[in-house]
């Protein structure tokens, strides 16, 4: 993931709260879409203060970059490494933004998807200037390796086109199972590109589940019911990064059950 370029380009947002007050500030997330899409690196560089500072720090491997100049010729080295008709499309999960005097400390995961396959994931770490002059740009922004479950264990939709987002096959694959029930019964987990299901054996009764982060969903009374109920909770196996969920608590009028995953049918 070397030379993978987290940038952030300068769109104009509404206003945010700066050290003295109201500030028209640039949206950081919203325009890295675009420089990726259009493949401009000039766009990219935009988006920091004249000596801001990029920092990559993969694979045992740092390189920083200092000044706009440096920081556009990052982005360039990237692009060339990506064929022309190869479309890139960049999305975030953010875990939380504080605002200190005159900077916002933002951090999260990032998604970097193109055609055939080509994913790779990121955390970052940036400081953006909410004084007048600096206007949301960034003073320094720190770039480092992730894996899916990072980007999909956060709560919420991600930034752009949540609409249009689908459930990692991967991660959610991980999840869906049968699992059993301290009361015996079996809870079967399945999933299909936008949302989990659930289906207890004893009362064959399914559930449409609504995400509140990747380990945590709610279902209602039926497969289509807004209003939640039961609340389920993955548990994921630490051993590998491959690992299927190994237990799932589901939590129903005050009550909490236990399950853990079974890795044979068992009729």
């Amino acid at each position: 993931m070397k030379n993978v370029l987290l940038v952030f380009v300068v769109v104009l947002s509404a206003c945010d709260t700066g050290p003295d007050g109201p500030v028209e500030t640039i949206d950081p997330f919203a325009v890295i879409r675009q420089a990726y899409a259009t493949r401009d690196p000039q766009l990219a560089a935009s988006a920091y203060l004249p000596d801001a500072v990029l920092t990559y720090d993969f694979d045992n491997e740092r390189v920083v970059y200092t000044g706009a100049e440096e920081i556009a010729g990052s982005f360039a080295d990237f692009l060339t490494q990506v064929p022309l008709d190869e479309p890139l499309d960049i999305n975030f999960r953010v875990e939380n933004r504080l605002l200190t005097g005159e900077l916002s400390n933002e951090k999260g995961y990032y998604r970097l998807r193109g055609s055939a396959g080509f994913e790779m994931f990121g955390r970052f770490e940036v400081r953006r200037d909410m004084t007048a002059r600096g206007a949301g740009r960034l003073r320094a922004d720190y770039s480092t390796s992730a894996s899916n479950a990072d980007f999909e264990k956060l709560p919420g939709p991600p930034l752009f086109d949540a609409g249009r987002e689908t459930l990692d096959p991967h991660f959610y694959g991980r999840l869906s199972g049968r699992y059993r029930l301290q009361d015996g019964c079996l809870m079967v987990i399945t999933h299909s590109t936008k949302r989990l299901y659930a289906r207890n054996s004893c009362t064959n009764r399914w559930q449409g589940l609504k995400r509140v982060s990747g380990l945590v969903w709610t279902g209602g009374a039926t497969v289509s019911s807004a209003t939640p109920t039961h609340t389920y909770t993955f548990t994921l196996d630490s051993t590998s990064a491959d690992a299927p969920a190994r237990a799932l608590a589901v939590e129903h009028a005050q009550q909490r059950l236990l399950a853990e995953r079974e890795h044979r049918y068992q009729r």
